[in-house]
């Protein structure tokens, strides 16, 4: 019994420190209570996993052992490279529905797989010498009711765990996660690997059931001192459709919606109201894309138009998608699921192209390349688009490596400049990755920064080189719109998708030449956005905000119909409205500073300007909900059923 009870030892020491190397290597914080919520659920899982193998024959017992070790090993392996590779952590679901589009990548992300992942098989490494050495015995009852008992103990205290160590701050406590792990990155750091794969892999076949939203107290409705900047809407059909449903859930959608408050106009409302508006997601716009010798069009706009030099642009699952889909819509998409390919049979009653549509403008929109990733043929007709033309209707030349943007700016006036007004959302990719490597564009202007930045790595310089090319086309739109005689006319937004992926976070720290240091908190996903229109006077704007203010920060410059209790972004221009730029993991940060659900803890930018332990509760309290609340929303295609918002 003796040496049954070591090796139940050997075999959890190997499995837990596999856990507890992913959590490191992850990024996760090792030095919290939290800790001991880990160590006792992946003991549980190791005594389990030990006494289920006695069920099988002594001669497949030691490779048994040996595979759950490597499984584990593995995946955590994937999880850190996925990781660094994107940004972010997956769950099984979103590998399911995301093979398809993304198994050509798979090449482009085993390059990218960094040496020290590999510690990841150290535990599995000495567990195997271990093995070798050691002899199996015939179990025995006595020894295998043992065993039984410290399974059964260790399980119970597992359980236990999940409802001790929690922190009074947290949006969700381990267990709410341990029945339902939607966040891929908040579970992983709440329960550890190992529980993580048993959760995930139960949710994949049986879906958490999600049928209570939390709602707060109504929000007053707050007294209007100018009755004629009054924003009013009236919300007789909507209180009388409220009345007449017979689901709880959709009876607290509407009954929070409409809790929540209606700003008013002011002086910025309606400043490019009947003017044109050309919406362009930059892919990976960063900091380095913005020079005044190499990209003099973008630092141009960069100075004449409104320059928001605190920008966020917070990274869903589908880096990509989502930050369309949330710019589009300002609703919060689900951590785990890829808005653009499942909301496929959705109303969206409230969306750029929607709001533009109602003020009879002509609404299109454009990509260089193919629905290969993302269903936005289907997406952006149920977003109100007129219609969608990607690389298949646009004749864009192929290149090595992704297709130029000055051929999808001309392409794409040539069909929109010739129905004013419009609205039109352009998706680039010039300056998509891979940097690492050789490319047309990646390759097209080396000879040009080396004369500016010789000494930059050429991962940067292949990075700027495609950015040169982004700045060229939106050199030709501005020349296309001077030329129609529209310029006047025309307002431009370009915003970033994300940083630039796949490069090293030293190097963007290290070569962007932004305002502040990006280490801090979030920064790493800030980035320049402009709003650019020729008779406005340049002005840096440096309140905080993200992607999701988009939307009604549009609407308002151009006095759109909209309700803004539909949206969970907020009009940047508005002095009584506080911004917060929120996260999948819930984490946020705001004009204060960044709270980090890892850590549990709120840093302020400055110590002398900081929130108070109840305004911290509140904020989280307020992530939940909007992610909770728009999860509703979009799962029960609420909008499709309430009519009277349509």
């Amino acid at each position: 019994m003796k040496n049954e009870v070591r090796l139940l030892g050997i075999f959890s020491l190997a499995f837990i420190m596999t856990d507890f190397f992913f959590h490191g290597l992850n990024g996760f914080n090792l030095i919290q209570i939290q800790s001991l919520r880990i160590l006792a659920l992946s003991f549980s899982s190791a005594s389990l996993l030990f006494l289920c193998s006695y069920l099988l024959p002594r001669a497949i017992r030691k490779f048994t052992l040996m595979f759950i070790i490597f499984v584990l090993a593995l995946i955590g392996f994937t999880q850190v490279s996925y990781h660094l590779y994107m940004n972010a952590n997956y769950s099984f679901s979103l590998l399911v529905s995301m093979f398809s589009r993304v198994r050509d990548y798979a090449g482009d992300f085993t390059g990218y797989l960094k040496l020290k992942n590999f510690l990841m098989f150290v535990p599995l490494l000495g567990f195997i010498w271990f093995m070798v050495k050691v002899k199996l015995e015939p179990i025995k009852a006595k020894v295998f009711l043992v065993l039984l008992c410290i399974a059964m103990a260790s399980h119970f205290g597992g359980r236990l765990s999940l409802y001790q160590f929690n922190q009074e701050s947290d949006a969700y406590t381990a267990a709410e996660l341990y029945a339902n792990p939607f966040s891929a990155d908040m579970s992983l750091n709440q329960l550890g690997l190992s529980s993580y794969i048993v959760v995930d892999t139960i949710a994949l076949f049986k879906p958490a059931k999600e049928e209570i939203i939390f709602i707060p107290e109504p929000v007053d409705e707050p007294v209007i001192s100018v009755p004629d900047l009054a924003r009013k809407i009236d919300d007789r059909a909507w209180i009388a459709s409220m009345a007449d449903e017979t689901s709880d859930v959709m009876k607290q959608i509407d009954a929070y919606l409409l809790s929540r408050r209606i700003p008013d106009k002011h002086a910025m409302t309606g400043l490019f109201e009947g003017k044109n508006m050309i919406l362009i997601m930059v892919e990976a716009l960063d900091w380095m894309a913005i020079d005044e010798r190499l990209t003099p069009t973008l630092y141009r706009m960069s100075q004449e138009g409104y320059f928001f030099d605190h920008y966020y642009a917070p990274q869903y699952s589908c880096a990509t998608g989502e930050s369309e889909f949330i710019a589009l819509t300002s609703l919060v998409p689900r951590s785990g699921i890829c808005s653009m390919n499942t909301y496929l049979n959705n109303a969206f009653p409230q969306t750029l192209f929607t709001l533009f549509n109602r003020e009879n403008y002509v609404s299109t929109s454009y990509h260089n390349y193919t629905d290969k990733f993302y269903d936005r043929t289907t997406m952006h007709r149920l977003l109100g688009s007129d219609h969608f033309y990607n690389r298949e209707e646009l004749p864009i030349p192929l290149l090595r490596g992704w297709p130029s943007d000055v051929n999808l700016m001309e392409e794409a006036f040539a069909i929109f400049g010739q129905r004013e007004p419009y609205f039109s959302f352009i998706i680039t990719s010039s300056t998509h990755f891979p940097y690492d490597e050789d490319s047309t564009l990646g390759n097209r202007y080396l000879d040009q920064i080396d004369q500016v930045h010789p000494d930059f790595p050429m991962n940067i310089k292949r990075y700027i080189s495609k950015a040169m090319e982004l700045d060229k086309a939106m050199a030709r739109l501005l020349e296309l719109l001077e030329t129609s005689g529209q310029l006047e006319d025309t307002v431009l937004m370009l915003f970033g998708d994300h940083f630039p992926l796949k490069t090293e976070r030293q190097d963007l720290l290290d070569y962007s030449k932004s305002t502040g240091d990006r280490s801090v908190g979030f920064d790493i996903n800030r980035l320049p956005m402009m709003l650019y229109h020729n008779g406005t006077k340049g002005k840096v704007i440096s309140k905080t905000m993200s992607s999701f203010d988009i939307l009604p920060t549009l609407a308002n410059l151009f006095d759109l119909n909209y309700d803004p209790r539909l949206a969970f972004g907020v009009d940047v221009f508005d002095e009584t409205q506080d911004t917060l730029v929120m996260y999948p993991s819930l984490n946020w940060n705001n004009d204060h500073g960044f709270y980090s659900v890892y850590k549990h803890r709120f840093t302020p930018y400055d110590v002398n300007d900081t929130l108070s332990e109840d305004e911290i509760k509140q904020i989280n309290e307020t992530v939940k909900i909007y992610a909770e609340i728009s999860y509703q929303i979009l799962k029960r295609d609420y909008f499709n059923k309430r009519e009277v918002l349509r």
